[in-house]
């Protein structure tokens, strides 16, 4: 009844698809030496679903598997994920894999089968995963009724930084890459400032380098006077927009460049035909303490969260899994 089959990196399918699956994040992880490989899903004749897998090295030649945001299904029934469980763990076997993590998006709980392990806590803090919410803001509305919906504190910080001589301008396709650099530098002070991790500075130099080959990508810089306050690099799909990543120095906080940089690149992306601002990660629940900061200037604008399920593992090698989850659990 349902069909899986590989597909080159050519293939993309005609439904939307989230940033983790879509052709540039597979590049983004080629360029890191992982492995990546994309199924499509038929029933009859029809596609129906699409998956994205992104293969990790573990020790002794074994692997663990991927699934960031997907599989992606237009329709679910427990036959069709009892038999996608099955090819996973083909897949799984072929790749020396001791799991595979899935990532479902719009799937009902109850169709799990047993196979599927919910994962503990301390096994969600990995660099690799991405963050249980979403941000999504509709910007079809008019400035002024965008605005009117904002929380009181953040019209007022946008205004306050409107005021500040600030200046945002944007840079698109071919004009990305050589601001590389700067986002490294910014960056690399927002981690040290915080106490959090973050991507090595060559994840985000062929970050750039990828979203650079595109026309529809673009990012957005906050100066005064000449000298950065702060980046935002965004990725287009059709008629969305995701900000993958953002960074800003001390001044740039004090003078409200971020409320600047966002505000101008809303009204940019608006003049441009945009009608979804996918803002990126946000905190849900325990697993997402560490967004807690960014979600409240998110949530700010307005708009309304997208919620992921729990993070589900396939176990392929049952006592080398229980190894793997004894190692995360005294590192947590």
């Amino acid at each position: 009844m349902y069909t899986f089959q590989e597909v080159d990196a050519a293939y993309t399918p005609s439904f939307s698809l989230p940033f983790p699956q879509t052709k540039l994040y597979a590049h983004i992880q080629q360029t890191q030496g992982l492995t990546t490989k994309r199924f499509t899903i038929s029933k009859d004749t029809a596609i129906i679903g699409y998956f994205q897998i992104i293969i990790y090295p573990l020790i002794a030649n074994k692997t663990s598997i991927y699934i960031p945001y997907g599989p992606v299904l237009t329709e679910t029934s427990e036959d069709l994920v009892s038999e996608l469980s099955k090819f996973l763990k083909i897949i799984g076997q072929k790749e020396r894999a001791v799991f595979i993590r899935t990532d479902f998006s719009g799937i009902t709980p109850t169709l799990f089968p047993k196979q599927y392990k919910e994962l503990p806590g301390f096994a969600y803090k990995t660099a690799f995963h991405q963050p249980r919410g979403e941000w999504l803001l509709d910007i079809t509305p008019a400035a002024d009724e965008l605005l009117a919906q904002m929380h009181k504190k953040t019209r007022y910080n946008i205004n306050k930084s409107l005021k500040q001589n600030l200046e945002t301008t944007f840079f698109v396709g071919k004009n990305i890459e050589p601001w590389a650099d700067t986002f490294v530098a910014l960056n690399d002070q927002n981690t040290k400032d915080h106490g959090t991790t973050t991507h090595p500075k060559e994840y985000f130099k062929s970050f750039f380098t990828l979203a650079s080959e595109s026309s529809d990508n673009f990012i957005a810089i906050t100066r005064k006077e000449g000298h950065v306050l702060a980046i935002n690099i965004f990725i287009r799909t059709g008629n969305s927009v995701f900000c993958p990543f953002g960074a800003s120095n001390d001044l740039g906080k004090k003078l409200g460049a971020y409320y600047h940089i966002k505000w101008s690149s809303i009204k940019y992306m608006k003049d441009h035909g945009v009608r979804i601002f996918n803002w990126g990660g946000v905190s849900v629940g325990m697993h997402d303490e560490y967004l807690q900061g960014v979600t409240k200037f998110k949530t700010g604008f307005g708009g309304e969260q997208q919620v992921h399920p729990p993070l589900h593992d396939i176990i392929i090698l049952p006592l080398w899994y229980a190894v793997y989850m004894f190692r995360k659990f005294l590192k947590q």
